[in-house]
């Protein structure tokens, strides 16, 4: 009597299996998660929506914490779209597991989800999934494709650390941080792909340089061709830490609105060969174009206020740096560019300033060769001299709507026959 009572008393058992795949009930007494059984799953599995126990049926709605976990001899999952979570470890260590589908639900991938799956050749995140745990994908070696939703607004630390064939990453337009780590060692990356410029310039790489894929595909691509010369949206203000670090495959940036310049955010842009400034920039922030070996020559404006530790540090392919402002902007114990800059490139500073540039305090002065212009606001072109040219570049600047400061010659925030008056002046003084 007393075992029957004990039984009777026992609660019912959460755990069951129907068509080899193993269940637990939830609370909830309606949904169910898939977990781990005895035996380890094996080949290609599909997760249904819902199953059928003892005449009740349940929705399937998480794949458990290590459910999959170490099935070396599973080869393909496909999941129903009730799945809102996968948890942790989920198929971590599943050394031959090729092909995953993901369902359109998911919500949340947990940390390790994927870590370790040596054959995994591709992923695509829906656009549900709002969260993507850390090491996600760390060490599938296999993986050549990855896709990250436009749901995510996040990317863990070493998400995809070690993926050493990664070729090509998309990420959603509205992921706002990548943790450290995050593209690691993903030395066959070719491509970014994003779908929008701005959100992608607003992306915290939580100050490591390997958070960001540029570091090694060294080519981004807006909705799905190569940005070459990069023109910088106005409504950005302020250029991230590292948010174009690598980008070698970037002729030309305008940097539009924009008042400050993250640390090294453009460094190892080898390809960059033109940088326009505009009217607007106070700073410029350490290694900012650090091993840009491509650029010849720089025209800082007059509202520069001052330049990082080895800013332009490498950058030896450098002839000409023009400074606008009579007061010299500061910089930082002669580190800002490199010896050869200092010793090959000529300095040219507002007339009657160049003794501001030489003093023995100012840093500018380990330029060789400082000499003096008055052209700089007229020459709206940059190339040294006031002529017509610089009058067609006003008037196509007027019929073309362009609002750039630089085209604003006598600075009262139009750009009209005022701006072309302003340069027929000067062409008739000189």
């Amino acid at each position: 009597m007393l075992v029957g009572l004990l039984a009777a008393l026992s609660p019912k058992a959460q755990d069951f299996e129907v068509d080899g795949i193993y269940y637990s009930i939830h609370t909830d007494n309606k949904t169910v998660s898939v977990i781990s059984g005895p035996n380890k799953y094996r080949g290609y599995i599909t997760i249904p929506n819902t199953v059928v126990y003892e005449g009740k049926t349940y929705t399937v709605s998480v794949i458990g914490h290590g459910a999959f976990s170490g099935c070396d001899d599973l080869t393909s999952v496909i999941m129903g779209d009730s799945i809102i979570s996968i948890e942790f470890s989920a198929f971590s260590s599943s050394r031959n597991l090729r092909a995953v589908t993901i369902g359109k639900s998911v919500r949340t991938i947990g940390e390790f989800a994927f870590y370790y799956c040596l054959s995994l050749t591709e992923i695509v995140i829906p656009d549900n999934v709002t969260s993507i745990g850390n090491s996600i994908c760390s060490y599938c070696t296999s993986m050549t494709s990855a896709t990250i939703g436009d749901g995510a607004t996040s990317i863990g630390y070493e998400a995809f650390c070690n993926c050493r064939n990664l070729k090509e990453i998309t990420i959603g337009k509205n992921v706002a941080y990548i943790g450290g780590y995050a593209f690691d060692n993903c030395t066959g990356l070719t491509k970014v792909n994003i779908k929008d410029l701005t959100a992608w310039c607003l992306i915290d790489f939580d100050d490591n340089a390997t958070a960001n894929p540029l570091c090694y595909a060294h080519h981004l691509f807006l909705n799905g061709q190569e940005i070459k010369d990069l023109i910088i949206p106005k409504t950005i203000s302020e250029i991230r830490d590292l948010t174009f670090n690598g980008g070698s495959g970037f002729t030309s940036v305008d940097l539009g609105k924009v008042t400050s310049i993250g640390y090294a955010s453009f460094a190892a842009c080898t390809g960059l060969e033109t940088i326009k400034f505009g009217k607007s920039l106070i700073t410029i922030g350490n290694d900012a174009f650090s091993s840009c070996t491509g650029l010849k020559s720089l025209t800082f404006p007059s509202s520069l206020a001052e330049i990082g530790y080895y800013a332009f540090e490498d950058c030896d392919s450098l002839t000409s740096v023009r400074c606008l402002s009579f007061l010299p902007p500061e910089l930082h114990e002669g580190t800002t560019f490199s010896e050869i800059c200092y010793r090959n490139a000529t300095l040219t500073v507002p007339k009657k300033a160049i003794s501001n540039y030489t003093t023995g305090w100012c840093e500018w002065r380990a330029f060789r060769h400082i000499v003096e212009s008055e052209f700089y606001d007229c020459d709206v072109n940059y190339d040294g001299e006031v002529n017509i040219a610089d009058i067609n570049m006003i008037v196509e600047a007027i019929l073309s709507g362009w609002s750039d400061d630089i085209y604003d010659v006598n600075c009262d925030g139009e750009i009209n026959i005022a701006d072309i008056n302003e340069i027929v002046n000067m062409m008739l003084i000189i």
